[in-house]
């Protein structure tokens, strides 16, 4: 049996995207920026960074997050913190919904025990949304899921085809 021309162009497709996705790791790790997130595999550093990054440029954010993280250097010590602490370190970046979000995750993920590993039960968390609870469990703990641009891409296929 041939391929149709719908599966045919989903098989281009995924090869292209395999061999895309290598070239671009290839470009990142010869060019990447040296940045303080990325010294570890931190779940809480990448959370933090995620989010202040959200709507913020990459040299503004850092001097943020190393103040914040000064302050607030884990879960506990963020969830133990009062929320006007919080805010005030928060200033300059906006969005102090995000802020408030972090600081009630950090109090369920220590009453959790344990930084939740996946982004299913990261997603029942306080501002984890699709993209933070996915960029969070793939850099910290290695799960592997396709990207939301994959997932969009695939369901326009699948919508069409």
């Amino acid at each position: 049996m041939r391929p149709t021309n719908s599966e045919s162009s989903n098989i281009d497709m995924t090869l292209n995207s395999k061999r895309n996705s290598k070239l671009l790791t290839q470009w990142f790790l010869e060019h990447q920026r040296t940045l303080p997130w990325r010294k570890d595999k931190d779940p809480y550093r990448i959370w933090i960074s995620e989010v202040m990054l959200q709507q913020t440029t990459v040299a503004a954010v850092v001097p943020y997050y190393e103040r914040f993280l000064k302050k607030f250097p884990s879960p506990k010590a963020l969830s133990q913190a009062k929320i006007e602490n919080v805010l005030e370190m928060w200033a300059g970046l906006g969005y102090y919904s995000r802020a408030r979000n972090i600081h009630k995750a950090a109090q369920q993920i220590v009453a959790l025990g344990e930084f939740p590993k996946t982004a299913k039960e990261l997603l029942k968390l306080p501002g984890f949304g699709p993209y933070t609870s996915r960029a969070v469990s793939s850099l910290a703990f290695g799960e592997r899921l396709a990207s939301l641009t994959e997932m969009s891409s695939v369901s326009s296929v699948d919508s069409t085809g």
